[in-house]
């Protein structure tokens, strides 16, 4: 009896340590991508972009953000600079090439964001919905 408490105990102790390190993974979550720009048809057929990021606390999470999203081959730039309120950084980013608003959905959903403000109405990422109904 002792000897199957030790293993229940051990086994509770590596799932903790599993679910400390996925959380340190994936630091960032519930941002927001903030598009000042007037979004219309064909918005996403551009290389560049300029926009902000809400919810990023510091320079390490931004520099785990950046991380993150250069690790998609199609990326040719992305930087992060401190913006005009607390926890706001301008995000500039351009791409090899050009996809369209599904791919920019899944890669940020990807990397944390959760959210964006479109024409001023905060919509909810979810690529999977968009997958599901074959948009």
């Amino acid at each position: 009896v002792l000897f199957r408490s030790n293993i229940y105990d051990m086994k509770n102790f590596l799932v903790s340590v599993l679910f400390f390190i996925g959380l340190s993974s994936f630091a960032q979550n519930n941002l927001t991508l903030v598009i000042s720009d007037k979004v219309e048809a064909g918005y996403f057929k551009q290389e560049r972009f300029a926009w902000s990021l809400q919810g990023i606390n510091n320079s390490t999470e931004a520099d785990s953000f950046l991380k993150q999203i250069k690790k998609n081959t199609n990326i040719k730039t992305a930087e992060l600079t401190p913006g005009r309120s607390n926890g706001t950084y301008n995000f500039n980013l351009s791409v090899n090439k050009i996809y369209g608003r599904k791919f920019f959905e899944r890669l940020l959903y990807s990397c944390g964001v959760t959210y964006a403000m479109v024409n001023g109405t905060k919509e909810t990422l979810n690529p999977d919905r968009n997958k599901a109904a074959g948009k």
